[in-house]
């Protein structure tokens, strides 16, 4: 009896109950918490709408509108130049966390000439906390970087980023943790492999990329091991490429994968893991809605509630929704800045495509105008950027259609090379034609043993895999900008309303 009565109290204690004659209440489950990802990829400083015959397509101000309407989301603040946009509320309910997949800033003029500060700006108004690093994010330099992640206050994240000499890079962090509605979520970046061939590789001397695979493997125990409710990726690669990957390892418990890069949208499962791509240019967002039971084990707490892409478009017969006045005149203030610098009127189109034959004729042909000692023009699909709008050509529309800080280069390329340089996927070339392997001048004439080759510096130093500084080593240096030419030759053809650019092409090599 003695021996009971000692054991008594320890048993008491350790079922939860301290006193004999209540009866023992267990403790509370704590009630799930959900929180909401807001998600978008490539936005390329498209802060305007793109319109069509149905529809105002995109934008940040119908972003914004769509963010604080549907989803009860909590904007950023800018307080810049006299402007307050947003500040945020003490009682705003902290929900939702917005995050992108990289590629912010390279597009139209209203981001390329101002070196991404409108959307710098415009990320910190919307509230953006984290990007994964894209293979665009350094087109201006490191130090414009730096100042626009400053500017914007988000965070870049590339886990597998990593400098040559191994010391921390400061760029990117390989993952970052958030709170949101008492759920602790740890965001991994991840980086395109590829960022050396699809990026300009000149800037990011001293860095390298590592396997998207076992960078994963190696840092999502590491991100549990810190107390994460649920971890996700944002990762500036394609979902097909990420997919596969992802089913090999349903130990990593990863709730949502974000993608982008190849500018395709879509919604996968690869086991449990929901992987999402939202279109780009901010033509949508998607919405991923996450359940976290804080009573389950780690890595057992999180559950898909359901996900959505969400269109952000306006009809066209119906004014742009308009999230905050104050943000959409800062927009104004912008595009009219780069209108009154960028505004010089060099020719009228009667509108043509990117993916038309008529815009690397246009392109190519004028650099052969310029360089007349070349035998052949190259470019790629993905250098042009933008259609050609009806109207007025102005300096800020072929900024727009090539944004790129690309330079002009003439290499040397052995004549029995080029059908092959040709046959790429990607290639556009204007000074030659090839039939069934054999290539001539575009007039017909035979090609000499050695090729001149105008291209730019990106594809010469190995940019989208061409890699021509292997078939000439040095190349001949113009010191030219790959626009000056199509500028110069615009402004010479004299193109009009009623004589547009479209008719003024004969004259140029195809």
């Amino acid at each position: 009896m003695r021996t009971f009565a000692r054991l008594l109290p320890v048993a008491l204690a350790l079922s939860g109950c301290t006193k004999a004659p209540a009866p023992c209440v267990p403790a509370p489950v704590p009630p799930p918490r959900e929180l909401t990802i807001l998600y978008t990829s490539d936005e390329h400083g498209w802060l305007a709408p793109k319109d069509d015959r149905y529809a105002h397509l995109g934008g940040a101000t119908q972003l914004l509108a769509n963010l604080l309407d549907r989803e009860g989301h909590c904007p950023g603040a800018l307080d810049r130049d006299g402007l307050s946009v947003h500040p945020r509320r003490d009682n705003c309910p902290r929900t939702t966390l917005l995050l992108s997949g990289g590629d912010n800033f390279t597009g139209p003029s209203i981001s390329t000439h101002l070196r991404g500060a409108p959307v710098a700006d415009t990320m910190r108004v919307l509230g953006y906390e984290a990007s994964a690093l894209g293979n665009h994010e350094l087109d201006f330099g490191r130090e414009a970087l730096l100042r626009n992640r400053e500017r914007s206050g988000v965070r870049y994240l590339a886990a597998n980023m990593v400098r040559d000499d191994g010391t921390p890079n400061d760029l990117a962090e390989p993952y970052a943790m958030f709170e949101r509605n008492g759920v602790r979520l740890g965001v991994i970046g991840i980086a395109t492999e590829k960022t050396l061939e699809v990026g300009m590789k000149s800037r990011f001397v001293g860095l390298h990329f590592e396997s998207v695979e076992a960078t994963l493997d190696k840092t999502v125990p590491r991100v549990w091991a810190e107390g994460a409710d649920a971890v996700i990726v944002i990762a500036h690669e394609c979902h097909d490429v990420l997919a596969p990957l992802i089913e090999r390892h349903p130990e990593w418990k990863l709730s949502f994968v974000g993608t982008g890069h190849c500018h395709r949208s879509a919604a996968l499962k690869a086991g449990d893991t929901l992987l999402l791509a939202p279109a780009w240019s901010l033509s949508h967002y998607g919405r991923i809605r996450l359940r976290v039971h804080p009573e389950r084990p780690l890595r057992e707490r999180a559950e898909l509630v359901d996900f959505q892409l969400v269109d952000v478009n306006t009809p066209i017969d119906k004014p742009l929704r308009s999230g905050d006045k104050a943000f959409d005149a800062a927009l104004a203030g912008w595009q009219a800045r780069v209108d009154g610098e960028l505004g010089e009127v060099i020719g009228h189109a009667a509108g043509f495509s990117a993916s038309s034959d008529t815009m690397p004729r246009w392109v190519l042909g004028s650099w052969l105008e310029a360089f007349p000692e070349a035998d052949l023009a190259l470019t790629t699909r993905g250098a042009l950027r933008q259609e050609m709008p009806p109207g007025p050509v102005t300096l800020g529309t072929v900024l727009s259609i090539l944004p790129f800080d690309n330079e002009l280069v003439i290499a040397k390329l052995p004549k029995s090379e080029v059908a092959a340089l040709v046959a790429k996927p990607k290639s556009l070339v204007a000074g030659v034609r090839c039939d069934q392997g054999t290539c001539t001048k575009s007039d017909g004439s035979p090609l000499p043993e050695v090729v001149r080759l105008v291209t730019t510096d990106f594809l010469y130093d190995g940019g989208d895999g061409y890699a021509l500084e292997r078939k000439d080593a040095p190349p001949s240096m113009t010191r030219v900008n790959w626009r000056a030419p199509v500028i110069a030759w615009t402004r010479r053809a004299g193109s009009t309303k009623d004589t547009p650019l479209e008719t003024k092409l004969a004259g140029l090599r195809r």
